[in-house]
């Protein structure tokens, strides 16, 4: 798979380039290969998406059971450096 994975991968805090609190969002739009930290109140999390296909990802499915209690969808799209 050349590397990336369905969802993407779990990712350190320090290697994010923008961090989001979930409960002010829907949906979300990042680039493949972005790292974003998730966070609801006191809790974080930290996820590179780097996506199989630029699939849309259920943050539910990645995030730590509890995390989240409401859908909220993120649509990966190419980046840059990607061939078409």
């Amino acid at each position: 798979m050349n590397g990336k994975s369905i969802y993407g991968v779990p990712a350190t805090a320090s290697s994010a380039v923008k961090e989001v609190n979930v409960d002010q969002l829907d949906a979300l739009n990042v680039k493949c290969g972005d790292t974003l930290t998730f966070r609801q109140g006191a809790q974080s999390f930290t996820w590179k998406f780097d996506v199989v296909s630029h699939r849309i990802v259920d943050l539910q499915k990645i995030a730590p059971a509890g995390f989240i209690k409401k859908p909220l969808l993120v649509y990966v799209d190419r980046n840059e450096s990607e061939r078409s």
